[in-house]
């Protein structure tokens, strides 16, 4: 099947090109962009401005991604609201994404992930090699909401789609070096140009960092937390005529970086039990003595060796204009080789740690699309935009888990397994103009997925499982002008079945979603609003909760179907500039997140009763992991133009921007030390920019305040309690040149 699915993809990339650029410089010029800039963005796979899509998305540009600093996808939590993405506790290049209080805390490649994740158009199988450096990257989309039809599988939260940098036809590198607080030191270098004039563009990208981190081993004296990578990605626009495009990328990572920064954060009753009134006492304090929260930005482990982690990988994007219709085909294939080594504990005792453990997966994709070309004779003179697309996912992993603890009777304890996923869809959208002023939309998308699980160690054991589901959506978009519109619109998500490697399969989770928004311009273009509502209910939710076992480990985190849920909440999105110098941004996310059932399994002892017995308790009162009720960001930049002919230095750019996060819970169990206070974060820079900014030197400040706060928090059963630091106050420089 895959040899077929290849070669009909080799067919269309014959005569296929690219999608279509982030930024298209033939957007449509109007008053309203004069200012500000028309932006382009691939939502609904094709190419629209954002003011004229009818869902609720954000286009974190090139330009906002250099103006602010932000080295890595994680950085746009600050700028979009509702939106939280850190990086994973136990693998350095993976990412934990959640969008409107739907996420993972998992990053266990059998549980698939609740948001899409994209690169140039090929969806990335598991959160593995999610956490991409931004130097090469032109746009990162944020679409939020169920997008189970034209986005894909698993995307019931949302999707994050990310566009690398398209090479032109005109020599240009750029050079980019910093060294930070903490011994942060990065270096870019990208080179694209013309290889063909005309013909063939291409162009190569150079990323490294190496940065010891801010949390200090009180044990040996080393460091962890930090990043220690190299990483590439080179690509080819081949453009033969005006009607054919086709571009390659691909990449390497090489990752040695140190483990993540646990910190032990036990106490006497950091393990509560608030749905059986159960007050237990962490083995860490009960037995050994660790009974007090280890001071800020340090660690105790006596596990320290690094992580490893490579992948490589790349895309083949195709568009061929038939003139009626344009084919579009979209390739994908992606090898990541991890291994982790983890003391789960933070204490110089070995609690739990996993060490030396790998993991391997490939993954292969492949996506058709047939769609309607405005005025081109199949669109009813183009009332009538359309879209037919088929969609085949091959993706296979085997993880091996290497155990230890001072509770297994034998050490290592191993788990071994891998899985086998072979998914299948079919997908249409539509939108018709009823008049000059409403459209309506529907979409649809079949999905069929099947896993084949198998346990190699300690017990054998296989099994399959199928799974299949009807996503659909619907909508309308009324405009009131070029400048302003309002929609509506229905969307449904699906999130596949599962496997644990010790327990029971689980089913799909499913959700609708209602939302209402409106994206408004004013001023000439000087001021952008655009605003949504939304409610959304989730059946059969997936959780990922710690359950207690008969055997060694005696514990495990295994994904349950747990209930329901129900989210609903408002998001503002404001931008202005009202002079050419002056630049505001601002975003407020309002979100309302509660269970309405959440029922697990528990051991109680009741008094008189022994053994403990089963029972099933309703968690409803607990709160959604990261999703605070209120987020809140803004900047401000101003541009001092000290006129050309005036030095070296031709302008000058001061900008502050803002961010808070109320109150909000990091682990899924809800337990107080798990909760994290509404924090506020605070950063600054200054910018000396050369002559037609051909050059560069940055002077920021992040965390200014010095706020600490965590980026992740929770129990390991009630063995210990741990919790990872956010950087404290960092401060470097920044040299950028273009050549």
């Amino acid at each position: 099947m895959k040899s077929m699915i290849t070669g009909s993809a080799i067919m269309a990339l014959a005569l296929g090109s690219g999608t279509a650029n982030a930024q298209s410089a033939n957007a449509e010029p109007s008053s309203a962009g004069e200012l500000m800039g028309e932006i382009i963005v691939t939502a609904q796979k094709r190419s629209d401005r954002l003011q004229d899509v009818p869902l609720s998305v954000s286009a974190v540009t090139s330009q906002t991604i250099e103006n602010r600093g932000i080295t890595n996808i994680s950085g746009i939590s600050e700028v979009t609201p509702n939106v939280r993405i850190t990086p994973s506790v136990t693998h350095p290049n993976a990412i934990v994404p959640f969008i409107r209080g739907i996420g993972t805390l998992a990053d266990e490649p059998l549980s698939d992930p609740p948001i899409a994740v994209s690169v140039d158009g090929v969806y990335l199988a598991s959160v593995y090699g999610g956490l991409l450096n931004t130097f090469d990257i032109q746009q990162i989309e944020v679409l939020r909401g169920p997008q189970g039809t034209l986005q894909g599988r698993n995307a019931p939260g949302g999707a994050v789609n990310v566009t690398t940098r398209r090479p032109g036809d005109t020599f240009l590198g750029r050079a980019e070096v910093s060294y930070g607080r903490f011994d942060d030191f990065r270096a870019n270098l990208g080179i694209e140009g013309p290889i063909v004039s005309g013909l063939l563009n291409g162009k190569i990208a150079l990323m490294h960092q190496d940065y010891r981190g801010y949390s200090k081993n009180l044990v040996d004296g080393s460091h962890m937390g930090g990043r220690r990578y190299w990483a590439g990605r080179a690509g080819l626009l081949f453009t033969p005529s005006s009607n054919l495009k086709a571009y390659l990328t691909a990449d390497y990572t090489k990752d040695k970086s140190p483990q993540p920064a646990l910190r032990a954060n036990n106490t006497p009753d950091s393990y509560p039990r608030p749905e059986t009134g159960d007050q237990l006492r962490p083995l860490a304090c009960n037995t050994f003595g660790y009974c007090t929260p280890d001071p800020k930005y340090t660690n105790r482990s006596n596990l320290t060796d690094r992580q490893f982690f490579k992948t490589y990988g790349g895309a083949l994007n195709g568009d061929l204009d038939l003139g009626a219709v344009t084919l579009t085909s979209v390739t994908g294939y992606r090898h990541i080789k991890d291994v982790i080594s983890q003391d789960l504990d933070g204490l110089p005792v070995t609690i739990f740690h996993v060490d030396q453990s790998p993991y391997v997966s490939d993954e292969f994709s492949q996506e058709i699309r047939l769609s309607s070309n405005k005025n081109g004779g199949a669109d009813f003179d183009g009332r009538l935009q359309w879209m037919l697309g088929a969609y085949y996912l091959d993706f296979d992993f085997h993880r091996t888990l290497n155990q230890f603890s001072v509770i297994f009777p034998v050490n290592p304890t191993i788990s071994d397994y891998r899985q086998e996923l072979h998914s299948y869809a079919l997908f249409a959208h539509a939108d018709f103009d009823l008049s000059d002023a409403l459209t309506i939309y529907a979409g649809a998308r079949q999905n069929w997925d099947k896993k084949r699980f198998n346990i190699i160690r300690p017990a054998p054991l296989t099994a399959s499982k199928s799974w299949q589901n009807l996503s659909t959506e619907a909508g309308l978009r009324y405009r009131f002008s070029r400048d302003m519109m309002a929609y509506f619109r229905f969307a449904q998500g699906y999130k596949a079945g599962g496997f644990n490697p010790q327990g029971p399969t689980y089913d799909p989770e499913n959700v609708n979603s209602f939302e209402i928004g409106t994206k408004m311009q004013f001023m000439g273009g000087r001021m952008q609003v655009n605003a949504a509502a939304f409610y959304s209910d989730y059946k059969d939710l997936q959780r990922l909760t710690g359950v207690r076992l008969d055997v060694p480990p005696f514990f495990q985190q295994q994904t349950r179907n747990v209930g329901k849920s129900r989210i609903k909440g408002v998001e503002l999105e404001v931008s202005a500039t009202p002079i050419r110098s002056l630049r505001l941004t601002g975003a407020v996310g309002y979100l309302n997140a509660k269970y309405t059932k959440y029922l697990v399994e528990e051991r109680i002892s009741p008094p008189g009763v022994v053994p403990p017995v089963l029972v099933t308790v309703d968690n409803k009162d607990l709160r959604l992991p990261y999703s605070p009720k209120w987020t809140l960001s803004g900047s401000v930049e101003y541009d001092i133009d000290l006129g050309s002919g005036s030095g070296l230095i031709e302008r000058i750019t001061p900008a502050l921007n803002f961010s808070y996060k109320s109150a909000h819970t990091l682990n899924a169990e809800d337990i107080p030390l798990e909760a994290q206070e509404g924090y506020a974060l605070v950063n600054g820079w200054v910018r000396l920019s050369g002559p037609d900014d051909r050059y560069s030197l940055t002077i920021y400040a992040d965390n200014i305040l010095n706020k600490h706060y965590l980026t992740a928090a929770g129990p390991l059963a009630n063995l210990a309690h741990w919790g990872i630091d956010a950087a404290p106050r960092t401060y470097g420089v920044r040299a950028a040149a273009k050549f």
